[in-house]
This record gives structure tokens, C-alpha cells and sequence, in this order.
């Protein structure tokens, strides 16, 4: 236990590095538009008792260069410490790196319009609203590779588009039982700018 108690601050910060090496991917540092950005996600799990906090700040600091401060916070039992936590980040960088998600990001999308992406997933505009401030567009997205599967998604609008790193939210339903119950979610929960 003591070598799983050193090992998990390396760990984390391992797979925090994963998820934010999504965001620099996604051409998010490059378009920044300044000024000061605090956000905070929570990501919850199936597999997780409580959840994972994500906290992200960008600061701009002398020239053209910025300053990133990244933490995470979990508490969690050792079991869910050895491949829960993991499996929770690993989940949140897959369900920001969807292709489909990737092709909705930064575009100003219109509530009652359904568009078709790559690989010929849909998603279903049905509601402009804000989440912790920031003002989204908010709907489903479907994919016929994986029935019985759907994600509610919030994709930030305006200036939030610019200054978030990853969308407001990406929860992802399973069919069971007839009924659809979450088994991932990934939802802002802290936003200021200045």
C-alpha cells in the first residue's frame, strides 16, 4: 500500500497530463483569446464511488506565453485508487477526443438542427442554456457504431468556446434494461473568467 500511496501523486498527474495533452491537440492553447480563465470539471464513473475533480486556470504572464495550473482531487478507496481513478481519466480523454465531438467543438450551432459527422454519428441540437455561466447548445449525440449507446452533449458557445478547454459536458447513457442510465459524465461545475 505504501508503494501505491508514492506511485499515486505521479500517477495522477500522469493522466492529468493525458487529458490536457488533449486540450493542446485540440488546438485550444493556439486560439485562446487572453485574459483569465478558471474552470473546474468534475468527472464521475460507473466504476467510482465519487468523483474526480479536474481544476484548470490559464493566467497570460510576460509576452505571448501563458501560465497553466492544473490539479485534481479524489477520494477514493484503495481499490478504486489502483484502476478506477484511471479508468475515470481515460474515459474523460477518450469522450473529448471523440472524432465526432472534435468536429463539433468551436462551431456555432443552431437548437433544432441535427448534424451529421463523421463516421455518421448525429447530434440533435435541442436546447440553448448555461452550465456554471457558461452559455452552451445542448443535445444528444448518437452513433450507429455503438447502439444502445447516446451522450448528452453541451457544446459552449461564443467566448466560453474559446476559453474552455473541454465541453461544458459529455455524458454518456447505456441502454439497460430498457432504460438508459449513465455510465460516464464529465460536467463543468466552476467557471470565471476575467
Amino acid at each position: 500500500m505504501l508503494r501505491l500511496a508514492r506511485r499515486l501523486p505521479l500517477l495522477l498527474g500522469l493522466a492529468l497530463l493525458a487529458v490536457l495533452a488533449q486540450a493542446q491537440q485540440s488546438g485550444y492553447f493556439q486560439s485562446y483569446p487572453g485574459g483569465t480563465t478558471h474552470a473546474v470539471y468534475q468527472i464521475s464513473d460507473a466504476k467510482l464511488s465519487n468523483p474526480i475533480k479536474l481544476g484548470f486556470d490559464v493566467k497570460p504572464a510576460a509576452g505571448d506565453q501563458l501560465t497553466v495550473i492544473t490539479t485534481n482531487e479524489v477520494t477514493a478507496s484503495r481499490d478504486e485508487l489502483s484502476g478506477g481513478v484511471f479508468e475515470g481519466m481515460a474515459a474523460a480523454q477518450l469522450a473529448v477526443s471523440n472524432p465526432a465531438v472534435q468536429a463539433l467543438a468551436g462551431q456555432q450551432l443552431q437548437v433544432g438542427t441535427t448534424y451529421v459527422l463523421p463516421g455518421g454519428a448525429r447530434f440533435s441540437a435541442q436546447e440553448s442554456k448555461k452550465i456554471a455561466g457558461a452559455p452552451v447548445i445542448a443535445g444528444f449525440l448518437t452513433d450507429p457504431q455503438k447502439p444502445g449507446q447516446r451522450t448528452r452533449l453541451a457544446l459552449a458557445q461564443g467566448e466560453a468556446a474559446l476559453t474552455l478547454p473541454f465541453p461544458p459536458l459529455i455524458e454518456t447513457e447505456t441502454l439497460t434494461d430498457g432504460s438508459y442510465r449513465t455510465t460516464f459524465k464529465l460536467e463543468l461545475v466552476e467557471f470565471s473568467r476575467q
